[in-house]
């Protein structure tokens, strides 16, 4: 693959994460008590984690830790203030708080990574 090819890719896959995670957060609220029983605070930091995580793909260690943090806190952020201007949707603190649980855990992993996990020649 041409490194063109893997940039195009890495950034394509974050585009694709955001555009999911933007439509789960501006999207109406789904009915309790479906299949799969997690609660909202839970499905914010599994979202917020999984985001990060595709940023770290994307960026490729071409930013350091806090600062890849501080753009993903940034925007879920943004979108949790977006649900505020949209009428199926509401702004919530603890929602902020799941969003950065899952952030930390993202970032626990890429450091943990980082740090034991195998080298690139």
């Amino acid at each position: 693959m041409i490194r063109g090819e893997r940039f195009a890719l890495r950034w394509g896959q974050f585009a694709v994460a955001l555009t999911i995670y933007a439509y789960f957060y501006l999207a109406p609220a789904p009915l309790r008590g479906g299949a799969l029983r997690f609660s909202d605070i839970t499905l914010h930091a599994i979202g917020s984690m999984l985001l990060f995580l595709s940023f770290c793909v994307a960026s490729r260690r071409g930013m350091r830790l806090w600062v890849m943090v501080a753009v993903i806190v940034g925007t879920s952020f943004c979108f949790e203030f977006a649900q505020s201007l949209v009428r199926v949707r509401v702004f919530d603190v603890e929602d902020l708080g799941g969003n950065a649980v899952g952030v930390v855990a993202g970032a626990v992993i890429v450091a943990l990574w980082s740090r034991f996990g195998p080298r690139q020649t």
